[in-house]
């Protein structure tokens, strides 16, 4: 059986390495993908999330945005490491997908609810 897998991230070029890994593991079953404000902003994120799903060619998650900025002070991008875009601005991966409609908080405790889920907090 596989293990259940949540996955939250700001989706730079680091975290998009460990979610190819993550959704190409037949160990793994990754639920769902909440997105948040760190190397890049909210939006870019997210849609560093998408292009990397699909770059995968696995396993086809939700990806839920998240938190625009964090809890306790202002949003300070990681762009001067890993570009405007966060993916080293190489325009490699190409658009795809949208985001769910509900909030990444809401969909994290619906699937922690039924139990045996990990969290893999990369953002």
């Amino acid at each position: 059986m596989a293990k259940k897998v949540w996955i939250d991230t700001d989706t730079g070029s680091d975290d998009a390495v460990a979610l190819v890994m993550m959704l190409r593991d037949p160990s793994v079953e990754v639920v769902g993908i909440s997105t948040v404000a760190g190397n890049v902003g909210l939006e870019q994120a997210t849609k560093n999330a998408l292009m990397t799903i699909g770059y995968a060619a696995a396993a086809q998650p939700p990806v839920y945005p998240g938190c625009e900025r964090p809890l306790f002070h202002e949003h300070r991008s990681a762009v001067a490491v890993h570009g405007e875009d966060g993916m080293g601005d190489l325009g490699t991966l190409q658009p795809g997908g949208q985001p769910a409609s509900e909030k990444a908080v809401t969909a994290l405790l619906g699937a922690a609810g039924e139990g045996g889920l990990e969290i893999l907090a990369l953002g």
